[in-house]
């Protein structure tokens, strides 16, 4: 018996252990986005919620732009973006707090139907405490001339 309670000791103590989600490192503010028809970005907390909590640009095949703005750090670098082939966008920092994500549009092809890409935008940003890292995620979602749910 005692054995038995050993080995489920850890286990309760997991269950009851909580965990805070926190906010994301480096924290943006939606400037303008061209059509939210076209663009959407969503502030995701993921599953399990201790994790930080991100952002999720998703924009469909037609044309759009979404600005983003940094509202915790007075300075920030797009350290990397990376796609998969065919989702056709690219990100700029226009000046030293503020992201633009173009997308362009995608021609429906019949021979080939675009699937869902995704990618992501990493983020950073330094003050006396360290450096902060941010990712967003980029989805390109297959729907021509359909608006975003």
């Amino acid at each position: 018996m005692k054995k038995i309670f050993y080995i489920l000791l850890p286990v309760i103590a997991i269950l009851f252990t909580g965990c805070e989600e926190d906010d994301s490192p480096i924290l943006f503010s939606t400037e303008k986005i061209s059509n939210t028809d076209n663009v959407k970005i969503e502030y995701y907390s993921p599953d399990p919620s201790c994790l930080p909590r991100t952002y999720i640009i998703t924009a469909n095949s037609n044309q759009g732009e979404i600005t983003i703005k940094c509202t915790n750090f007075s300075q920030i670098v797009l350290e990397k973006c990376d796609y998969e082939e065919g989702a056709e966008w690219t990100a700029n920092l226009i000046d030293s707090t503020t992201i633009v994500v173009s997308f362009n549009e995608i021609e429906a092809d019949n021979d080939q139907e675009m699937s869902t890409k995704s990618g992501y935008i990493e983020v950073s940003a330094s003050d006396k405490k360290g450096k902060a890292t941010t990712f967003i995620d980029v989805r390109r979602v297959a729907q021509y001339n359909a608006p975003l749910p």
